[in-house]
């Protein structure tokens, strides 16, 4: 099983959001928990990220820009830059822009790893190893404790499919009501 974890979540590229986690062993970071809630509130519509102040978070932006450098053999930045034909600014905008490349890397990440993934996550975490939950950490970025957030993530998404099948039940009720009238 072990091997098996690990093919997987070498097999996959590096989610983006998690560039931002500390290396093992770290304490998450006050200013890192609060950025990953902004991020949730911001993708569950509670939040407009228009209204949030990203320059806060400029530190942690340029920690995934320079990943992404990094990664592709160039020198790291110091202060977050602008891609070329982004709008340009003061650092509000610059700031603003940076989190919605990130916002917009990770969104396409999900798009085309989640549905794969998540299977393997809630059955590594259903065996309760937590070496094997550990191995595939970096793809649950944001969670202070990723078993308990796996957990209510499978009860949100359970809760959800029975709403669904209610409603279609509901639905097909009213359609044969209305064809026997």
């Amino acid at each position: 099983m072990t091997n098996f974890v690990k093919r997987i979540a070498d097999s996959l590229p590096p989610r983006p959001l998690a560039t931002l986690m500390p290396s093992a062993g770290t304490k998450i970071s006050a200013l890192l928990e609060e950025f990953f809630s902004l991020v949730s509130e911001c993708r569950k519509g509670i939040r407009d990220p228009a209204t949030v102040e990203w320059v806060e978070f400029v530190s942690l932006l340029l920690r995934y820009q320079n990943d992404e450098r990094k990664r592709a053999g160039e020198a790291t930045w110091t202060v977050l830059r602008q891609r070329p034909g982004a709008p340009t600014g003061g650092p509000t905008i610059e700031a603003y822009v940076a989190f919605l490349e990130l916002d917009r890397a990770d969104v396409l990440w999900m798009s085309r790893n989640w549905k794969n993934l998540w299977p393997v996550l809630v059955w590594v975490n259903s065996l309760g190893n937590a070496a094997l939950v550990g191995k595939l950490a970096s793809f649950w970025p944001g969670a202070v404790n990723m078993e308990e957030s796996i957990n209510n993530s499978f009860e949100e998404m359970e809760a959800e499919f029975k709403r669904e099948a209610a409603k279609n039940r509901k639905a097909k009720s009213r359609e044969k009501l209305g064809k026997k009238v």
